[in-house]
């Protein structure tokens, strides 16, 4: 059997809007033990990986990212991260860098910075 590795790799989407589906949700807690869910966000140029953290500062986020994913959010209301597989929304992925102190030199990451919902013609979801 011949496996090719690259070809599970695929590309970081690179800065700008991109419209893509979410292709993965997965739910886990930190080293401090708070919640978080991690989204993938995949088209045909790639892909990038944002966290989500459903705390008093992150809910913000979290909120942005159901509505722009076609997924109504109400006040009281209890969001399901699965429902999220398989949306479709636009992102704006940004590159920023960070002085590693470990490391001694410069790094360079790219995150998700925006999203919004895929309108049609009439600007209806």
């Amino acid at each position: 059997m011949d496996i090719y590795v690259d070809q599970f790799k695929k590309a970081h989407l690179p800065e700008g809007k991109h419209l893509v589906s979410i292709t993965s949700v997965e739910e886990g807690k930190t080293r401090t033990n708070h919640s978080y869910f991690q989204c993938v966000f995949e088209n045909e140029h790639g892909q990038i990986q944002a966290w989500f953290y459903p705390t008093e500062k992150g809910i913000k986020a979290v909120v942005r990212l159901f509505t722009a994913a076609g997924l109504e959010v109400r006040s009281g209301a209890v969001l399901q991260t699965e429902r999220l597989l398989g949306t479709k929304l636009y992102i704006w992925v940004k590159k920023d860098t960070f002085f590693d102190k470990e490391k001694g030199q410069e790094r360079t990451y790219h995150m998700v910075s925006r999203f919004e919902p895929v309108l049609d013609d009439q600007g209806a979801r």
